[in-house]
């Protein structure tokens, strides 16, 4: 639902339980808003969960809007891959309290590994921009970050992303592109070269694994 527009949800079948979550967008975040009907069928509501999740992974879901510029043949895969860069910053992000309360980091260091993890879908992620953003060069942060972690800030994103690429490729219904696209890879050539280098296999070969073991283990 695009920002500042009325809307109310109704159930249709009122033979049947109701309830629906619905993901609200703020200015210090989003609340998970839970919806459901009472034993008179009034519809009721209540927020359970806050979080202050960054307002621009809605935007992924602003761009879905612009499909309509797209061929028809490429409407559904680029708004596919967007729906998935948005759930991949909110599931991200809503973690990251609980990784943020078991790590040692400066708030430095925790704050760009907060960044990386909500964000991980933008391409134009590197040093510089998040240098810029935390209100520092880029040669502190990246001292500060090896110092800290043990390798190269670089190096470090590409394996969040890689790792999310890899849980994503478990699931069959995202294709090669969807996944580059939702770890921030806007080159699907680019994306399956990186993969393997760091997996020593294309993202196809790995989904192949992933089903072949989970085969293996049924028929146990």
């Amino acid at each position: 639902m695009p920002a500042g527009v009325p809307h109310a949800e109704t159930p249709i079948d009122l033979r049947t339980p109701y309830g629906m979550i619905v993901l609200m967008n703020h200015a210090a975040g989003c609340m998970l808003l839970r919806g459901w009907a009472d034993e008179s069928r009034r519809i009721q509501s209540d927020d359970f969960l806050q979080s202050p999740l960054p307002t621009r992974a809605f935007r992924f879901l602003e761009e879905v809007s612009n499909q309509h510029r797209l061929p028809k043949s490429l409407q559904r895969g680029f708004s596919t891959g967007l729906v998935t860069a948005f759930l991949a910053s909110v599931l991200t992000g809503l973690n990251t309290d609980a990784a943020q309360q078991e790590s040692s980091a400066t708030p430095l260091v925790a704050e760009v590994e907060r960044i990386i993890r909500v964000e991980i879908s933008r391409q134009d992620m590197t040093v510089g921009t998040l240098a810029a953003r935390l209100g520092c060069s880029p040669d502190h942060l990246t001292r500060r970050f090896r110092a800290e972690k043990g390798m190269a800030l670089n190096s470090w994103i590409t394996g969040e992303r890689i790792a999310l690429a890899s849980s994503l490729l478990e699931r069959a219904e995202h294709n090669v592109a969807e996944v580059g696209w939702a770890c921030g890879y806007t080159s699907p050539s680019y994306f399956i070269s990186v993969f393997r280098k760091h997996t020593g296999m294309t993202p196809l070969q790995w989904r192949r694994e992933g089903d072949s073991l989970n085969g293996r283990r049924r028929t146990r």
